[in-house]
C-alpha cells in the first residue's frame, strides 16, 4: 500500500521537529552554564608586569587597567592609570587581549604621546606592554594613549600621576 505524499511530508516534518527539539535543549543547556559564569567575548585585562628588557623599574609603580571590551551585552571602555615616583625608572603596564574566548596578541602603538615624559608600547610573545617614564624632575599629571590593531581595535587612554 502506498502512502499519500502529504502524509510522508508530515512524517518528515515531525522527525525534523523532534531533532530540532533535541538541538534546542542542548543549546539551552549550554546557554544556562554560560549565564552562570560568562566567558569574555572580546577585550583586555591587565596582568602582572615588569619593564621591558634593559629598562630600570621605578621604585614605586601602581598600574590599573580594569577589564575592557565586550562581555555579553555590556561594553566597558578601556582606560588605564599609572601612579608612580619620579626616580628615573620606568613604570610598566602589561595586558592580554581576548577575542571570542581566545587570547590574542595584536599589534600596539602609542597614538598620543605624553607631554611630560616618554611612553612606549610593545608586542610581547603572550601579551602587550606599555611603559612610561616621566621627564626628569616632573611631578604632576600626564596623559597618553595607545591603540591595539585588532581584530577589534581599541584606543586606550592612560592617565599618569607622578609624585
Amino acid at each position: 500500500m502506498q502512502r499519500d505524499p502529504h502524509e510522508r511530508q508530515a512524517g518528515r516534518r515531525s522527525r525534523l521537529t523532534a531533532c530540532l527539539g533535541v538541538l534546542v535543549v542542548l543549546a539551552a543547556g549550554s546557554g544556562a552554564a554560560r549565564a552562570i559564569q560568562p566567558p569574555p567575548t572580546e577585550g583586555g585585562e591587565a596582568v602582572p608586569s615588569t619593564p621591558m628588557s634593559g629598562m630600570t623599574a621605578a621604585a614605586s609603580c601602581v598600574v590599573s587597567l580594569p577589564w575592557f571590551g565586550h562581555q555579553d551585552l555590556d561594553y566597558a571602555a578601556p582606560h588605564g592609570t599609572i601612579t608612580m615616583a619620579d626616580d628615573g625608572g620606568w613604570c610598566a603596564l602589561q595586558f592580554v587581549q581576548v577575542f571570542r574566548e581566545l587570547s590574542i596578541v595584536p599589534g600596539i602603538s602609542v597614538v598620543a604621546v605624553p607631554n611630560h615624559g616618554e611612553a612606549r608600547a610593545e608586542r610581547l610573545p603572550e601579551r602587550l606592554a606599555i611603559v612610561y617614564r616621566p621627564a626628569p624632575g616632573f611631578i604632576g599629571t600626564d596623559h597618553f594613549a595607545v591603540r591595539t590593531d585588532g581584530p577589534v581595535p581599541h584606543t586606550i587612554p592612560i592617565d599618569v600621576t607622578v609624585r
